[in-house]
């Protein structure tokens, strides 16, 4: 039977990811916000880091002479991870 302090102690960690997350949730469409009407975004999903799916396409995405042309911006989300590529 587990103790009323070991619930307390999930039930904070569970708080504490749940407000990471809304937070990182906030980031991204401020992010996303910036860049309407000024730059084509590509969204890039992926479980974890790295996958032979994800290793793919960044390969495709960094040989593509047009990415430069497009002014291209890809945004990674990973693990529930928001990065901006190149930065």
């Amino acid at each position: 039977m587990a103790s009323g302090k070991g619930k307390s102690l999930t039930v904070s960690k569970l708080l504490a990811v749940v407000l990471l997350v809304a937070a990182q949730a906030c980031a991204g469409e401020a992010l996303l916000d910036a860049l309407t009407w000024s730059q084509r975004v590509l969204l890039i999903f992926a479980p974890d880091d790295p996958t032979p799916e994800l290793n793919r396409q960044r390969r495709v995405l960094a040989e593509d002479p047009g990415m430069l042309e497009r002014d291209l911006v890809v945004i990674e989300v990973i693990n529930a991870t928001v990065t901006v590529a190149g930065s």
